[in-house]
């Protein structure tokens, strides 16, 4: 049994996925091509807490750039938080997607 996947969009509402007989909080932007990125889903209420916390996460990287006026120190905050972040939505994604595909399995 597969997941329940939503409409695919163009334009502006293809930036956000809104399904709510999905139970992942974490979903790839493609089923098949999985390194085009991972976005979450909307319809989940920890998502909004998720996208918050990340946006207030880089603060602790570019605030030393800020304060010193260090554009190297910047950067590499910037760049050293966007590879984090960027390691823990595909992590969580690939997580979220074994565990809710064993249980669709279990249930059928």
């Amino acid at each position: 049994m597969e997941l329940p996947q939503g409409p695919l969009h163009t334009g502006l509402r293809a930036a956000f996925y809104f399904c709510r007989e999905d139970p992942r909080v974490f979903v790839h932007k493609h089923p098949r091509w999985k390194w085009v990125g991972v976005t979450l889903n909307f319809a989940h209420p920890r998502s909004i807490w998720i996208l918050a916390v990340t946006m207030i996460s880089i603060l602790p990287a570019i605030l030393p750039g800020l304060w010193l006026k260090n554009l190297l120190i910047l950067h590499t905050g910037a760049a050293i938080w966007a590879v984090l972040v960027c390691w823990y939505y595909f992590r969580q994604a690939e997580l979220d997607l074994r565990q809710h595909a064993n249980n669709a399995d279990h249930q059928t």
